[in-house]
This record gives C-alpha cells, sequence and structure tokens, in this order.
C-alpha cells in the first residue's frame, strides 16, 4: 500500500489546489486499485504540521511498503516517522529554491536539514525539471496534464465565456494563487506596457485563483501567454498551454530545454526586460499541435503516472 503526504492537495475550500498532485494519485488508484493508496493533506501553518505529525505518529505504519512525499517540507517534517520504509519526495523546484517561501536563513536551515537525513536515509527524489544528484538516487519527471480537458478551443467562444473584449488582443499572465508572488515576475509582464508598441497592440490578462475552465478560457483567449519566472521546476502553466495549442514566451528556467523543438514557443533570459521585450516582438506567430507535442514528449498524465509506477519498482 502507498501513503502519500502532501502539502498541495484539493479541498472543499480550494479545489484546484494541488490539482496536479491529486490527478497523479487518482491516477495511480486507477492502476492499482482504489484500497492501494491512502492521502494524508497536510494545510499551510506550522500548527498543521503539528496535528499532521501527532496523526502520522500513532498511524498503523505496518501496512505501508512505500512512502511518497510532497514537497520538500513535508519530507523533513514527516521522514523520520517512518524508519524502515522505502521513501519517494517529489521536489517542486531545484533544492535551491524549494524552500524560498521561508525567508533566507530558514530556507539554507531546511536544506541543510533534508540532506542531513538524506546522508542516513536510501531515499529517493524526483525533481520536477532538472534532476540533481540528491539522496541514493534521483529522477526527473514533470506533472502530466491532462489531454482530455485542456485543448484548443474557439478564441470568440473562450471570450464570451468569460465576459472578455472580442475585439481585443490579450497578452496573458498567469500564477495560481498570487500573481505578486515575486518570483512570477508580474513586474517583467507589467511593464512591457509601458512600450507604445505593445500597449497600442495588446491589452493585459491576469489569470489567478481561477477555476480550470475558466484558466482554460483565458489560455485560448490570449494572443501568447507570458511566464517570466525568475525559476520554476516544470510550470504548469507552460504545459497546459502547449496542451492548448497557444503562442508562449517563456524565460530559461526549469525544463524549458523540452521544449525548444516546439515551433511557437519562444524563450527569453530571466530577469532581462529587454529580451523579454524584444522576444515578444519578434515572436513568430506559427500554429503546432500541442497534443502530439506532449504525447511525443510523454507528458501526458497518463504517460507520467506510468513512469512514476517504473520509478517506484511497480
Amino acid at each position: 500500500m502507498i501513503l502519500y503526504i502532501t502539502n498541495a492537495y484539493p479541498s472543499k475550500k480550494k479545489p484546484d489546489r494541488g490539482i496536479f498532485n491529486k490527478e497523479q494519485i487518482d491516477s495511480v488508484k486507477e492502476i492499482l486499485n482504489e484500497e492501494s493508496v491512502k492521502v494524508i493533506s497536510i494545510d499551510n501553518g506550522y500548527i498543521s504540521y503539528l496535528l499532521g505529525f501527532v496523526q502520522i505518529l500513532f498511524l498503523n505504519k505496518t501496512k505501508f511498503s512505500l512512502i511518497h512525499f510532497h514537497h520538500g517540507l513535508t519530507y523533513v517534517f514527516f521522514r523520520l516517522l517512518f524508519l524502515r520504509k522505502k521513501v519517494f519526495c517529489s521536489l517542486q523546484n531545484e533544492l535551491r529554491y524549494e524552500f524560498l517561501k521561508n525567508n533566507n536563513f530558514k530556507s539554507s536551515f531546511l536544506i541543510l536539514l533534508l540532506k542531513f537525513i538524506t546522508f542516513f536515509k536510501n531515499d529517493v527524489f524526483i525533481f520536477k525539471g532538472k534532476k540533481e544528484n540528491l539522496g541514493f538516487k534521483s529522477f526527473s519527471l514533470p506533472n502530466g496534464v491532462d489531454l482530455d480537458f485542456f485543448k484548443k478551443i474557439s478564441k470568440s467562444e473562450s471570450k464570451e465565456r468569460q465576459g472578455l473584449d472580442l475585439q481585443k488582443k490579450y497578452l496573458l499572465f498567469a500564477s495560481s494563487k498570487n500573481p505578486n508572488r515575486k518570483q512570477k515576475r508580474i513586474d517583467l509582464f507589467m511593464r512591457l506596457f509601458t512600450d507604445n508598441e505593445i500597449k497600442n497592440k495588446y491589452t493585459p490578462l491576469i489569470a489567478s485563483n481561477l477555476n480550470r475552465l475558466e484558466l482554460r478560457d483565458y489560455i485560448n483567449s490570449a494572443e501568447v501567454v507570458i511566464v517570466p519566472s525568475d525559476y520554476e521546476g516544470s510550470s504548469n502553466i507552460v504545459k497546459e498551454s502547449i496542451a492548448c495549442s497557444a503562442q508562449l514566451l517563456i524565460t530559461k528556467v526549469g525544463d524549458y530545454y523540452n521544449y525548444k523543438k516546439i515551433k511557437g514557443i519562444s524563450f527569453c533570459k530571466k530577469n532581462c526586460f529587454e529580451d523579454l521585450k524584444d522576444s515578444l516582438k519578434n515572436h513568430n506567430f506559427i500554429h503546432y499541435d500541442g497534443h502530439y507535442e506532449l504525447n511525443k514528449l510523454k507528458l501526458s498524465k497518463k504517460e507520467v503516472v506510468k513512469s512514476l509506477l517504473k520509478i517506484y519498482g511497480i
């Protein structure tokens, strides 16, 4: 039996929080069966982690053969409660960025603590982007995309459904929780509209705290999806946009190298406004089949879960 301990999972109040984790776990259930998987979801805040610690401390652990943590913080908090288990941990970002929502001191301390634990354990780490040497073994496995849901839809239909102006041309910036998260760089995105040529041609469109239908419509309403992040593991909005065959401009961070051969995607340096602006102005609007490209990369959620089970050794 597999136990997932995650700090990003949907709830009644936040039905789209950690949806990629839920989809991956549900896909595992479909292959193995419902009874072979248990999920413990930890909310934000240290009180939730302390309550989770007590719950896991008194949990009957003998029935679990495999433990999978999402993400680094749950690993640090709960790893030592499973002394003789096969353990896997998915990290959202490069290790140096995994804990950056904390201050720099806490982040550095948590990284040292994580590395200290791995020194004594034969644990396996799964990176969303480029793999790093960590633990007993490490792999790169991005989140998969639900290709049954994310697909190209008529621009006019999408705009009408979301009450957007049919005559305007939109540039889309998306951040699932908070558009002002420092690493997402909404400042660079908004600065684009200080350029007269861009301002006269495009209108900014911000996607944050949307349900999935709204997000899909926003992607399909946009002329270009802009992802100017300073860092990513494997950006979900990039893969969702590709699934919709959208035009993209992204920074060279995370697993951007997977998409270098896809026409209709432009790349720019991170933290460089001039390169972002010039790349947008020089973007080649070339149609491509996003589903074909993602299937070729084996990034549908069905293919990703098959890869995950291979990593498990199942």
